[in-house]
């Protein structure tokens, strides 16, 4: 709309004030600064996440194995007969601690630059830093490489899922089958442990206590020599040293014998057998 006005000039000296409505000024007037508004503060750097696995990570192909040559064992996940390989653990026997190499490239990582590895399977979630390798010759590249101990829950888990999914920090997501592992992490954690503290030999049951043979359900056999007061006991397996436990009888006819990280648990006539942490054997008395 137009809005028509007379106004006398020679009063206002010539000059003419106009307000406009979102109160600018115009004819030669300048208009009042307006505030500064403070920036926003910066917002604090966020800690780096731990990596998540792929919605549909790589299945890796191979078969667990084990051996073990030059006083260095070896847990290896590959392809049999080649050099095809995703993982790959080594230790010195009897110092409890590997290192474990993930056999994938990653582009960009430089020799002892540091990387994260996440596993997953089941409920087992653990991130665990390392550092690229040396880089190879054949590849041209480096891949991750951390260090684990032998009471690590990782054994454990990798000896009873199904799969577990590897993740590595700006590098790719795949999975491996568990399936055949246990044995082959169980030799190995038997190799890399410490041998345990032999108890004074016995010649025999002490007097008064129950020898008890058994078979497991893995194959394997061993002896349990119970005291006579069942406050402990005495097992002993093929290749491996005995060892004395300690617990006693509990409630509903049950036993309860431990020398960490072995333990032995026992209802009725069949007993469950853990050596170093791995998942129980159960065993049954030979007929």
């Amino acid at each position: 709309r137009t809005i028509a006005r007379q106004v006398d000039l020679c009063p206002a000296n010539g000059s003419v004030l106009v307000m406009l409505g979102g109160g600018s000024e115009v004819a030669g007037q300048q208009a009042p600064a307006q505030p500064v508004q403070p920036a926003a503060p910066a917002m604090p750097a966020q800690p780096q996440l731990p990596p998540e696995p792929a919605s549909s990570p790589a299945i890796a192909e191979g078969a667990w194995s084990y051996s073990i040559g030059d006083g260095n064992a070896i847990l290896y996940f590959g392809v049999p007969q080649s050099d095809d390989g995703s993982f790959s653990a080594e230790c010195a026997t009897g110092t409890s601690r590997a290192s474990v190499d993930i056999l994938r490239m990653v582009d960009g990582l430089a020799e002892n630059a540091p990387v994260q590895v996440t596993f997953f399977a089941g409920a087992f979630t653990r991130t665990y830093p390392g550092k690229g390798s040396p880089v190879s010759q054949m590849d041209g590249g480096s891949h991750p490489m951390i260090a684990v101990t032998a009471n690590d829950p990782l054994w454990a888990t990798l000896a009873k899922e199904a799969q577990v999914v590897v993740a590595i920090a700006g590098g790719d997501s795949f999975s491996m089958t568990l399936k055949g592992s246990a044995g082959p992490v169980r030799q190995f954690l038997a190799a890399c442990a410490p041998a345990p503290v032999a108890p004074p030999p016995v010649a025999g049951p002490p007097p008064g206590g129950r020898l008890v043979s058994y078979r497991c359900a893995d194959g394997g056999s061993l002896s349990v020599t119970f005291a006579a007061n069942f406050h402990t006991a005495f097992v002993a397996e093929a290749d491996a040293a005995p060892i004395q436990l300690t617990g006693g009888m509990g409630g509903n006819g049950s036993a309860q014998f431990s020398n960490p990280p072995a333990r032995l648990t026992g209802s009725g006539e069949s007993i469950r057998w853990s050596r170093f942490g791995e998942p129980p054997r159960t065993c049954y008395p030979r007929g």
